[in-house]
């Protein structure tokens, strides 16, 4: 008869199963050959004090009300990465493309073409001004890293699929999560979300442990009783987003509930979950004509730059 004891030893020496010394062995291999896999980084210093960058396996959440500015944000991210030659896949579950290229081509070129495109009296002069625009912002964009997909009703599936299509893909951003369509059929939004939020992780692996930066929505009427900026129980669609989600990002401006939204303003990045990493909220200056987003000056130091300055302003 087998011993049961034996059995269940060699059934351990097969499995995954490591020790302490050999997992730090590995770390400390990696880190003298320099083989270890940095994080991402975001591309804004404010929000590397709190968020160190995506990692392979991440998923991160970026989430706001409708017209607050989470496009804007993911798109800023994406023009970072693609700066810094790394490839990047969107997947517009919302066939925004044009309106989507129109935020990008603003902000490479610092000309808001959001605007003048849809004039119908612009002057002949304008008209070859924006043209020279789209050319120039044509010119920039080629080459790039850069891998957009506009279609709607994607599965999860369908989704590694295409990114498995592509090589070395270093980040994945979705718009957003309750656009994907769900395997099970519900008319329950709470049951379809919590499908799709449930298979995020797995899809990272299936794809090589490329990092998902995924948009979510913030629920209606949510800050009505409190303060405004935003909480994790307002994720719009299931609680699974949260549980599945290594990072959520949410964010904050008050030109949103104003009369008449500012062209330009701070706007907040709210860390409300950071697995391996702080809690807190970061500031950035949001521009809504060039749909641009950057780091707030330092007035300080641009006072004594001035004041130093051989050049009176």
């Amino acid at each position: 008869m087998t011993n049961i004891l034996e059995t269940n030893i060699e059934e351990v020496n097969n499995s995954p199963i490591e020790t302490s010394e050999q997992i730090i062995n590995k770390i400390i291999v990696d880190f003298k050959s320099n083989k270890r896999e940095l994080p991402i980084n975001t591309g804004y210093d404010s929000l590397s004090k709190l968020f160190s960058g995506f990692k392979r396996n991440q998923i991160a959440v970026l989430a706001a009300r409708t017209s607050v500015g989470k496009t804007c944000m993911a798109l800023n991210l994406i023009i970072n990465q693609i700066n810094r030659n790394k490839k990047v896949l969107y997947i517009d579950l919302e066939e925004q493309k044009e309106a989507n290229y129109h935020r990008i081509l603003s902000n490479i070129t610092n000309y808001p073409l959001r605007d003048k495109l849809d004039d119908s009296n612009l002057a002949e002069f304008e008209r070859d001004i924006v043209l020279k625009i789209l050319e120039l912002g044509k010119e920039r964009l080629n080459d790039k890293n850069f891998y957009y997909v506009s279609k709607p009703n994607l599965t999860i599936e369908n989704i590694r699929e295409i990114a498995s299509s592509l090589k070395d893909i270093d980040l994945i951003v979705i718009d957003h999560l309750t656009k994907i369509k769900s395997k099970i059929k519900s008319n329950s939004i709470y049951e379809r979300t919590t499908d799709v939020a449930s298979d995020l992780r797995q899809l990272s692996y299936d794809i090589g442990g490329v990092p998902l930066l995924v948009l979510a929505q913030i629920n209606r009427g949510a800050e009505e009783k409190r303060d405004k900026r935003p909480l994790l129980s307002d994720l719009k669609g299931s609680g699974e987003i949260e549980e599945n989600a290594d990072v959520v990002m949410m964010l904050y401006a008050k030109g949103y509930y104003e009369e008449e939204m500012p062209d330009e303003e701070p706007i907040e990045v709210i860390f409300r979950k950071n697995r391996h990493g702080r809690t807190g909220t970061a500031k950035l200056l949001l521009n809504r004509p060039l749909q641009k987003i950057s780091e707030i000056p330092d007035v300080k130091f641009c006072e004594k730059a001035v004041k130093s300055s051989k050049y009176k302003v």
